[in-house]
């Protein structure tokens, strides 16, 4: 329902700053998040661990952190939707997948977050394929 929630906002023109109730906001972070110039910006469910390999006691060479699989999860428990066609689109899909999926009684089993990647993984590639990807939407932005 929150996906459809956020739906009828976008369609109103509205920006959405949508955060489950489990996500903690520091000082500072919606304005850091606003800087994004993304149309849909979220969070990953990416695991990292500090990289202490330095000192022989984690992975890695010992200098940043190391992001452990799933890499190219997107956590639909918090983001910024920007109101314009693209954000609307994506989110068209969604409740279009969610419908496919009820109709099949496979709803049970395909939650949001799944939806979620599932839709904005293709859009992003659709975007990639026709050159629609912005220039800081790399790899790591639209995984």
């Amino acid at each position: 329902r929150k996906l459809l929630a956020s739906y009828v906002v976008l369609r109103e023109g509205f920006d959405v700053l949508f955060s489950d109730v489990d996500v903690a906001i520091r000082p500072g972070f919606v304005e850091d998040l606003a800087a994004h110039a993304g149309d849909i910006v979220t969070q990953s469910n990416v695991k990292r661990v500090p990289n202490n390999a330095a000192s022989g006691t984690g992975p890695g060479t010992g200098t940043g952190d190391v992001v452990l699989p799933p890499f190219d999860e997107l956590n639909s428990g918090f983001y910024l939707a920007r109101s314009n066609t693209r954000a609307r689109a994506a989110f068209e899909d969604m409740l279009l997948e969610y419908r496919k999926h009820r109709a099949l009684n496979e709803a049970a089993a395909l939650n949001d977050q799944i939806l979620w990647n599932r839709v904005l993984k293709k859009s992003c590639a659709r975007a990639r394929r026709t050159g629609g990807v912005g220039s800081q939407a790399g790899e790591a932005e639209c995984a």
